[in-house]
């Protein structure tokens, strides 16, 4: 994966944990 994409693949995980 790239470094610029992995940050924006952790905020969506984190952001979709807390919605989830």
């Amino acid at each position: 994966m790239n470094d610029e994409r992995a940050p924006v693949l952790r905020v969506l995980g984190f952001a979709g944990s807390l919605r989830a």
